[in-house]
């Protein structure tokens, strides 16, 4: 399964910056019911602007590191489930002009269902917790944030389609 979408988010640096996000779960395309289909690897490619990349170094950073935290959904014949996928944004080094790519992995927990159909897997929401870092490893002036992501008007939210069977 495969998503990209954009986001807006508020810093302390300065104000609002966008970021993309390229989703991937690797989610068996068939799940049965009565059973747990297993854990599955969840992967988001981030680009973060060239503007928050300077942002970071006015603010003395050399490495960005944190957390995501996505809000999705599961719709299944039975019910519609919340589920929050925590990821971790491995320390990544800035680069000294451009874009800044950050791979976050995370793991999406086991399913299980009751009744066979279709299911419908969408991602609507994300929160950040940055830490820009200086070469030492020490805070920068602005030490860790949190940030909320807004998703952009229009953007998809359907990250794929699964069939649930007997």
């Amino acid at each position: 399964m495969h998503l990209a979408q954009t986001y807006a988010f508020d810093t302390p640096l300065t104000g609002r910056h966008h970021v993309t996000f390229a989703h991937s779960l690797e989610l068996p395309s068939q799940v049965r019911t009565g059973r747990l289909s297993g854990s599955a690897a969840w992967k988001v490619e981030l680009t973060f602007t060239q503007q928050f990349v300077q942002a970071l170094h006015t603010a003395g950073a050399t490495v960005l590191e944190g957390s995501l935290r996505l809000g999705t959904a599961i719709e299944s014949p039975e019910t519609t489930a919340q589920i929050a996928i925590p990821l971790t944004l491995p320390p990544t080094g800035l680069p000294a002009a451009g874009t800044l790519l950050v791979h976050a992995t995370g793991t999406a927990p086991p399913l299980s269902f009751s009744r066979a159909g279709t299911g419908l897997w969408s991602v609507s929401k994300a929160s950040f917790h940055l830490r820009p870092q200086r070469a030492d490893g020490s805070p920068t002036s602005v030490g860790g944030f949190n940030a909320d992501a807004l998703l952009g008007t229009g953007e998809p939210t359907l990250l794929g389609e699964f069939t649930i069977a007997s």
